[in-house]
């Protein structure tokens, strides 16, 4: 393994070195393998199914997608009864390769969605060692539950993973610029735990949010990140379906979808 080492040269990145090391061991990561849906039949998916149907939502991200088995399901259930949805957009993203290819298969027949294998933001944007300890600090996230070790376990995973996916960039923009969305009606957060806050970021101004897992760190951080911003509501909160989810409105927004939800 050295000599391969010293073939990247001298000047080669941290980052690079790493994705060297891994490759070479050949490391496999969770994301390599399919993982059963969450969002399937319960108060989130329904939330979803939903919302996707209100007239003004026509560009819709979503954030780890998985195979779409889950929410994606939830969110094609909705756009399927709507007469112009020739007008809508349903953009899925999923990093984990094997999870893309199923999730194409699923969406080959959804002639409004565009599958997109790259995550979310680049591992830049990862939450850094020192906020996922505070976070795991925290008695009242769920993160605390689990040993610190595991978490920054996890944490390592989804670095690692983008270093050798030669897919390291931000996806939301590459969406963003590629097929021209400058605006995003409703955006569903469910991509990496330790991305929540950076994902608000790349989608702000977004008309509707869901955000799932909001007792953990991921969702927990991108709440608090949007009403930094001022103007949105918080219309629904559920904490205790799963790992808890909750919907993010701006003001001007707020009374139609309470309308929609309740």
């Amino acid at each position: 393994m050295g000599a391969q080492l010293r073939n990247l040269g001298a000047k080669a990145s941290l980052a690079e070195l790493r994705k060297s090391v891994l490759i070479q061991l050949g490391r496999r990561s969770e994301l390599d393998y399919l993982i059963a849906p969450e969002a399937a039949g319960d108060e989130l998916a329904e939330a979803l199914t939903k919302l996707v149907m209100l007239p003004f939502v026509k560009s819709i991200v979503e954030v780890g997608s998985s195979d779409g088995r889950g929410s994606t399901s939830a969110l094609i259930a909705g756009i399927r009864k709507r007469p112009d949805q020739h007008e809508v957009r349903l953009f899925c993203l999923e990093v984990s390769r094997v999870r893309f290819d199923k999730l194409s298969q699923l969406l080959s027949d959804e002639n409004y969605a565009v599958p997109v294998n790259l995550p979310s933001v680049n591992s830049e944007r990862i939450a850094t060692r020192d906020s996922v300890e505070l976070a795991h600090s925290d008695p009242d996230l769920r993160l605390s539950q689990f040993r610190l070790a595991e978490v920054m376990r996890w944490r390592q995973q989804d670095l690692d993973y983008l270093l050798t996916s030669g897919r390291d960039v931000d996806g939301i923009q590459v969406v963003r610029d590629r097929y021209v969305v400058p605006d995003i009606d409703l955006a569903l957060i469910d991509g990496s735990e330790f991305t929540g806050q950076a994902d608000a970021q790349a989608l702000r101004g977004c008309r509707v949010f869901v955000l799932d897992d909001t007792e953990t760190l991921k969702g927990s951080s991108a709440a608090e990140e949007i009403l930094s911003w001022g103007g949105y509501e918080e219309v629904l909160r559920r904490p205790n379906v799963r790992n808890g989810f909750a919907v993010l409105v701006r003001s001007e927004y707020s009374a139609e979808v309470r309308a929609t939800l309740y």
